[in-house]
C-alpha cells in the first residue's frame, strides 16, 4: 500500500471507463498521505480530482495524516463552484481564503485539477479545467506549518476519485 491512513476504508481503487483510480470518501477518516513523501517542505503537487457528490474533498498538503493537521485546498464537489483553502493547527481550524469559480459548476463524470505550490511560507493554490491551463486561486503566507505529507482529504461525508499525481521539489 502506498498510502498512510488512520482507516483504510478511507481509500479504495475503482474502475470506471476502463481507468483505475483512487476512490476517496469520508469514512472513518478525513485524510491519506503518500507514504513516500511524509516531510516536504517546498514542492509543486497536483492530482485530478471528480468529485461524485456535493461536500468538500480535495489536496491535503505539509500534514500529518495522524492528527489531520496542515493544510487544505478544498472543492465543495457537484453543481457548486466554492472552494476554500484552510488550515488545521494548533488553534483548530483556520479558513486562510475561500472563493467561487466564475461562470463555473462543478458537473458529474468530469475531471479537474488541482494543485498547490509552496515555498518557504508562501502558498499558492491553483484549479485547471484541462491540465494545461491554470488559475490561481489562492496566493497565502502562512507559517504554522513548513513541511510535512501530502495526499487527499475528504470532509462531510466526501467521495471523489484522484488520480494522475505529480509532485516535483
Amino acid at each position: 500500500n502506498d498510502w498512510s491512513v488512520v482507516d483504510p476504508r478511507m481509500l479504495v481503487l475503482d474502475k470506471r471507463s476502463n481507468k483505475i483510480s483512487l476512490l476517496a470518501r469520508n469514512i472513518g477518516s478525513s485524510v491519506a498521505i503518500i507514504r513516500q513523501i511524509t516531510n516536504a517542505a517546498n514542492f509543486s503537487f497536483q492530482s485530478s480530482y471528480t468529485p461524485l457528490n456535493s461536500a468538500f474533498a480535495g489536496l491535503f498538503f505539509r500534514g500529518n495524516y495522524q492528527t489531520g493537521q496542515g493544510y487544505y485546498l478544498m472543492m465543495n464537489g457537484l453543481n457548486s463552484n466554492k472552494w476554500q483553502l484552510y488550515k488545521n493547527g494548533k488553534d483548530g481550524t483556520k479558513i486562510l481564503v475561500t472563493g467561487e469559480i466564475n461562470n463555473f459548476e462543478f458537473k458529474p463524470g468530469e475531471k479537474y485539477y488541482l494543485k498547490v505550490e509552496t515555498k518557504g511560507t508562501n502558498i499558492k493554490a491553483f484549479f485547471s479545467i484541462d491540465n494545461l491551463n491554470y488559475t490561481l486561486l489562492a496566493d497565502v503566507s502562512d507559517e504554522e506549518f513548513l513541511s510535512g505529507g501530502v495526499g487527499v482529504a475528504t470532509v462531510n461525508g466526501a467521495t471523489a476519485l484522484f488520480n494522475d499525481f505529480e509532485f516535483k521539489q
